[in-house]
C-alpha cells in the first residue's frame, strides 16, 4: 500500500468529506418497476380519484421507506399536488392504539379541534367525523395514508384502524390510498378476515437479489464514497489516497472481501455505510494509511456490536432455534431454510431431552416469528406471494462462531443446550 505522509489536516478533512458523503440521506436505487407501480397508484388516487390500498413488503434496509419518500417527493413537485392531496403518516411503533392514531391523524390534517383531548365513541365514528369535517373544508382533496410497521396495527383492538382505512379505500366514495409498509411476508395472515375482505390484495415486494451484478454496484458505490476530492485537497494526497482505495477494493482484495462478507449477511446499504464509517474512524496520526486490517477490524466491530446484544436477550427456546439453524447451515452450506426445517431439527433435540418436550408447535412458531422480527433471519429473494408462511425461505444472518459466542455468554443455559451447540454435523 502507498504510504500517506501528508499533514493530519489533510487526513482530517478527507475523513470529514467521506463522512459527509456516507451520512447524506440515501438515494433510491434499483426496483424501478416497483417504484413505477407505487407512483402510478398514488397518481391515480390524486388525479383520478381512484381509491386503492397496497402493501410494500421487504426486509429491513431494502429501501422501503426510501422508495416511499422518493415517490412522494416526485409527485409533490407536480403542479397542484398540494391542492389535490393530503399525506398522513402513521407508525405502528409509535401509534400503539387507535386513540394515539386518531390524535396524530387529526393533527396532520389540521383538525385538532374536531377530536377532543379525550377521544370518545368508537374509531369508526371518530373517523367519520374527521372525514366529514375535512370534506367540508377540502372536499376535492385525496387522502394518502402511509402506515409504517403496518403489521403492528394488527395488534390494535379489533384491528379497527386497518378495517376502517381499508374500508374507505374499498368503498371508493372519496379519494383514498392506503399503503402499509412492513418487513413481514406473513402480514396478511395476521389480519382479521373482515380486514382482508376490504383490502385490495395488491402487494409490492422489495426482495433484494444477492447476485454478482448488485454486489459489484455496491462496491462501486463504496469507492465513490471513499475517494477524496482533488479540488478541495492536496493533489498529491488525493492521488495516493485514491490509489490506496482502488487497491483495497479491487476484486478479492481485503476491503472487497470484507464488504462481500457483510453483504452476504446483511445486504442493506445502511450496514455497508456503518462498515465504512468504522473503517475510517480507525485512522489517526499513528495510522494515517487506510489498510486491509482497518477493514477487517471494522467488520468485526460491526458484526459483534449488534448481534451479541440481540442474542443476549433471547429466551432459551429462541436460542435453541438459533442453534438449529446453525446446524442446518452446516448441512446445507448456507442455503436458505424454512420454519418446518428448523422445527424438525428442534424436535429431534427436544424429544431426547424431557425439559423441552412441553413446548407446543404454536409456542415455537411465536419464537421463530420473534427471530424474524429481530432480523436474525431475512426472507430469501424470488419467493411467490402465495407461499405458505411455514415454507417461506429465510437466510440465517449469524456465523457459527457468533452462535457459539452467544452460547458461552448466556447465563444459566442448560448443559444439554450448550453441548448441542458444540456438536459439528460436518
Amino acid at each position: 500500500m502507498p504510504n500517506l505522509t501528508m499533514e493530519m489536516s489533510e487526513l482530517d478533512e478527507c475523513k470529514r468529506q467521506i463522512r459527509e458523503r456516507i451520512l447524506r440521506p440515501a438515494e433510491f436505487r434499483g426496483f424501478e418497476e416497483q417504484r413505477k407501480n407505487l407512483l402510478d397508484l398514488i397518481r391515480r388516487a390524486v388525479r383520478d380519484g381512484d381509491s386503492n390500498s397496497a402493501l410494500l413488503i421487504g426486509p429491513a434496509g431494502s429501501g422501503k421507506t426510501t422508495l416511499v419518500r422518493s415517490v412522494l417527493q416526485e409527485i409533490s413537485k407536480e403542479k397542484g399536488f398540494d391542492k389535490k392531496a393530503l399525506v398522513v403518516n402513521l407508525n405502528g411503533l409509535i401509534h400503539t392504539d387507535d386513540r394515539l392514531s386518531l390524535k396524530s391523524m387529526s393533527k396532520q390534517l389540521k383538525l385538532e379541534n374536531v377530536i377532543d383531548e379525550q377521544v370518545t365513541g368508537n374509531f369508526a365514528e371518530n373517523m367519520a367525523l374527521l372525514l366529514s369535517t375535512l370534506n367540508k373544508a377540502d372536499h376535492e382533496k385525496a387522502l394518502v395514508f402511509i402506515l409504517e410497521e403496518v403489521d403492528l396495527f394488527c395488534n390494535h383492538h379489533n384491528q379497527s384502524l386497518l378495517y376502517n382505512l381499508f374500508d374507505l379505500a374499498h368503498r371508493n366514495e372519496s379519494s383514498v390510498f392506503v399503503l402499509g409498509v412492513t418487513v413481514r411476508l406473513d402480514v396478511m395472515d395476521r389480519m382479521e378476515k373482515r380486514v382482508r375482505s376490504r383490502f385490495s390484495y395488491r402487494s409490492i415486494y422489495l426482495l433484494p437479489a444477492n447476485n454478482a451484478k448488485n454486489f459489484e454496484s455496491r462496491v462501486a458505490l463504496c469507492q465513490e464514497w471513499l475517494l477524496s476530492d482533488p479540488s478541495k485537497l492536496d493533489r498529491t494526497f488525493c492521488r495516493e489516497w485514491n490509489k490506496c482505495v482502488a487497491a483495497l477494493l479491487a476484486q478479492n482484495e481485503t476491503g472487497y472481501n470484507c464488504i462481500k462478507r457483510l453483504y452476504d449477511m446483511q445486504n442493506s446499504e445502511d450496514s455497508t455505510k456503518e462498515l465504512l464509517l468504522h473503517t475510517i474512524s480507525r485512522l489517526h496520526e499513528g495510522n494515517p494509511t487506510l489498510s486491509g486490517q482497518d477493514f477487517e477490524k471494522a467488520l468485526d466491530d460491526v458484526i459483534a456490536d449488534g448481534w451479541l446484544q440481540i442474542l443476549d436477550g433471547l429466551s432459551v427456546l429462541e436460542l435453541c432455534l438459533v442453534i438449529a439453524m446453525k446446524h442446518l447451515g452446516d448441512v446445507y452450506q448456507g442455503d436458505p431454510v424454512n420454519f418446518e426445517m428448523v422445527y424438525s431439527r428442534y424436535l429431534k433435540f427436544a424429544k431426547s431431552h424431557s425439559g423441552f418436550e412441553d413446548c407446543t408447535r404454536n409456542t415455537v412458531i411465536k419464537a421463530f416469528e420473534h427471530l424474524q422480527a429481530l432480523e436474525l433471519i431475512l426472507p430469501a429473494a424470488g419467493q411467490g406471494a402465495k407461499t405458505q408462511s411455514q415454507y417461506q425461505l429465510y437466510h440465517f444472518q449469524l456465523t457459527p462462531q457468533q452462535v457459539k459466542d452467544a452460547v458461552k455468554r448466556y447465563e444459566e443455559l442448560p448443559t444439554e443446550v450448550q453441548q448441542w451447540a458444540e456438536i459439528s454435523l460436518v
